[in-house]
């Protein structure tokens, strides 16, 4: 796919926020945003399982013990504070409440993350191969464990794709892999879960599509389709790469050069004509001033005080010179009247 030549590297994240918003996207540039997709342990482990059945298998052997260990410390505690009892040391069985109280902590931990890990490996084991059916512009839904199931390898990449021509740079989450096929895959934080179900935008499928050009240019591998899969669970949907969404990658593109471009000699883009999508936008959330400043020092804070005195900015006001219209923001009352 052909696209002009270009001064401006763009990340497939960046592009991601201008397809959201222009102003969301040039502020992800000029921060140089992430090339790579971002992690997240939603049953907040202190490991991440990588969605693996031998890592979950591995940890699994490590945690079980852990938790037998951490039942006989409290056994033998339970059995100290009966001595204490008996002979009436009263400062001795408050001190050992508060050692079995820390203990059953820990203990608890172990538990559930044994619990946790067990039912990742069954929904592991159970899994049947299926390997999504795409035709045209449909979406399927996917399971993890399906997948694996059905001979994809799970990689994790290692080097930020990049691709010359296009001026494009990324990393996704993770690549399945399968002889020529190589299936870009992202994740959606649990942010993006309401109502019931997890909502999928365009500027999701453009990443998606942006890593699949990415998969073909670096690897000359066929990337027919993406899997967005839901952060806290195995499930996703498959979603086809068509021609259509391959081309809107390149528009994109240009665009957003045009608008970074632009961005250096003029006026910044306008707000976003759906004024609601500033509600929970990064870049809009206000934080107090706490004298530090914007990352950028030659930066002027544009504060706001609310109702309750506190002066507060944001990336997105201190750059554009306006108050986003922020959840937060309504309800610390930084908006003006009638906003």
């Amino acid at each position: 796919m052909d696209a002009p030549p270009s001064p401006f590297w763009i990340s497939v994240r960046s592009l991601g926020e201008f397809v959201f918003c222009p102003r969301a996207g040039l502020l992800a540039a000029k921060k140089g945003d992430d090339e790579e997709e971002a992690e997240y342990d939603q049953v907040h482990l202190d490991f991440l399982p990588q969605y693996s059945l031998a890592v979950i298998e591995e940890q699994l052997a490590i945690r079980l013990p852990k938790m037998g260990t951490w039942i006989g410390r409290i056994l033998g505690a339970l059995f100290g504070m009966g001595l204490a009892w008996w002979f009436d040391w009263k400062w001795l069985m408050f001190g050992i409440s508060l050692v079995i109280f820390y203990m059953g902590r820990r203990l608890s931990q172990e538990i559930r993350a044994v619990l946790t890990l067990s039912d990742f490996r069954r929904q592991a084991l159970d899994a049947e191969p299926k390997e999504p059916e795409i035709a045209g512009t449909a979406r399927v839904d996917v399971n993890w464990w399906e997948l694996l199931k059905a001979g994809f390898d799970s990689i994790r990449p290692q080097e930020i794709f990049r691709d010359e021509e296009m001026k494009l740079a990324g990393k996704p989450w993770r690549v399945l892999r399968k002889g020529d096929l190589r299936i870009p895959v992202i994740k959606l934080s649990a942010d993006r879960f309401e109502g019931g179900r997890y909502w999928i935008f365009p500027q999701h499928e453009i990443r998606l599509a942006a890593y699949a050009l990415l998969n073909e240019a670096c690897e000359g591998c066929q990337s027919p389709y993406g899997v967005i899969l839901f952060s806290d669970t195995f499930q996703g949907v498959a979603i086809s790469i068509s021609a259509e969404l391959r081309k809107q990658v390149v528009d994109r593109l240009e665009q957003f050069r045009s608008v970074l471009l632009a961005s250096e000699k003029g006026p910044p883009p306008d707000p976003p004509a759906k004024m609601e999508i500033c509600a929970g936008c990064l870049f809009g959330l206000p934080k107090p001033v706490d004298g530090t400043g914007p990352e950028n020092p030659k930066q002027k804070v544009h504060g706001v005080t609310g109702r309750d005195g506190t002066l507060c900015h944001s990336e997105c006001g201190d750059q554009f010179g306006w108050v986003p219209p922020h959840s937060l923001s309504k309800r610390k009352g930084l908006l003006p009247p009638g906003a």
